[in-house]
């Protein structure tokens, strides 16, 4: 993971240990939640961190005391190594390492909310920069836009040598439409996520 995917979760899930409302364990830095993935490494690591502060109950039962005291002690370059395997792991069908700069950032953040829908919208990114010009693939080399990774997909990617920036804005035109696509086609469903959804292409496009 690039470090400005790094930073980009951080400003987003925090890079604190803290409770999200209604939830009913602790959240790490960079959003991990314990009670999805209590496996996860960070997890020893901040409960080692929650002994040497004297914090030794379970962290469903840590207060907001505990929580600053282990937050006090807790070294951010340390959790950042945990935090990058994890993610390595959780989005390894991402292929994050295929994206660089704001166009990684809006493959991670895209991913996460859908992974099927994501690469719908790198797929059809790929086939408007190569009817633009900006990608010297013909459309007739590019796949299909089902949200399946695979060969033509991967060896477009590799052929993008534009700027990051310009290739994110591509993904976050195309994901729009898809998000679009998805309420008018079912409203009863999908109207009531169309406000976050927004948000969340927003918060890429503003990077730029």
């Amino acid at each position: 993971m690039e470090n400005k995917l790094i930073e980009y979760l951080y400003s987003v899930e925090g890079n604190k240990v803290h409770y999200n409302k209604g939830e009913k364990d602790i959240t790490s830095p960079g959003g991990i939640y314990r009670k999805a993935h209590p496996t996860a490494s960070v997890f020893t690591y901040i409960d080692n961190v929650a002994k040497s502060v004297g914090v030794v109950k379970d962290s469903v039962w840590w207060d907001k005391r505990d929580i600053r005291k282990i937050n006090s002690a807790i070294d951010l370059s340390e959790v950042t190594k945990y935090i990058e395997e994890f993610y390595k792991k959780y989005l390894a069908g991402a292929k994050l390492e295929l994206f660089k700069g704001n166009a990684q950032i809006a493959m991670y953040s895209f991913y996460i909310n859908s992974p099927k829908q994501a690469w719908k919208a790198v797929q059809q990114a790929l086939i408007d920069m190569s009817m633009s010009g900006r990608l010297d693939v013909h459309v007739s080399d590019l796949s299909t836009v089902d949200g399946k990774f695979g060969g033509k997909t991967n060896r477009a990617l590799a052929k993008v040598n534009c700027d990051d920036k310009l290739f994110s804005m591509y993904i976050c035109s195309a994901m729009k439409t898809r998000y679009t696509t998805l309420v008018a086609a079912r409203p009863s469903k999908f109207l009531r996520y169309l406000r976050g959804w927004d948000n969340r292409v927003n918060s890429i496009v503003s990077l730029v």
